[in-house]
C-alpha cells in the first residue's frame, strides 16, 4: 500500500505548514491575544509536527527533532505559568526559539 506524498513532496506543503508553525509561534511568545488564542496556536504547532512527523525519515531532517522537542518545552513553559508566570514564560520563550529555529532550518528550498 503506497502511502501519499509527504509534506516536502507536495508542492509547497511543508513550507506553508512551517510558516504557519512560525506564525503561532509568535503569537504564543508575544503574548499578542488572550490565553484561549495562544492555547489554540500551541494546538496548531503540535499539529504541525504529527503532520511533518514523515520528515523525520528523510536525509537532512534533524530539524525535526528540534521542532517536538521546542513544541513540549513551549507546552510545558504554558502549563507552568499557572505556577510561575516567570519560569513558565521564560520555559516557553526557549522553546518557541527552539520552534522557530527548526522552521527557519526545515523550511525546504525553492525549486
Amino acid at each position: 500500500m503506497a502511502l501519499g506524498p509527504t509534506l516536502s513532496e507536495s508542492g509547497g506543503g511543508l513550507r506553508a505548514a512551517l510558516i504557519v508553525a512560525a506564525v503561532a509561534t509568535l503569537i504564543v511568545s508575544l503574548d499578542l491575544f488572550s490565553a484561549g488564542v495562544r492555547w489554540g496556536c500551541l494546538a496548531v504547532v503540535a499539529g504541525v509536527a504529527v503532520l511533518s512527523s514523515a520528515e523525520r525519515r528523510r536525509p537532512g531532517s534533524g530539524w525535526w527533532a528540534i521542532y517536538v522537542a521546542g513544541t513540549g518545552v513551549a507546552v510545558l513553559g504554558a502549563l507552568l505559568t499557572a505556577a510561575d508566570e516567570t519560569v513558565g514564560g521564560i520555559v516557553a520563550i526557549v522553546g518557541g526559539a527552539m520552534i522557530l529555529i527548526a522552521c527557519t532550518i526545515g523550511f525546504p528550498p525553492g525549486e
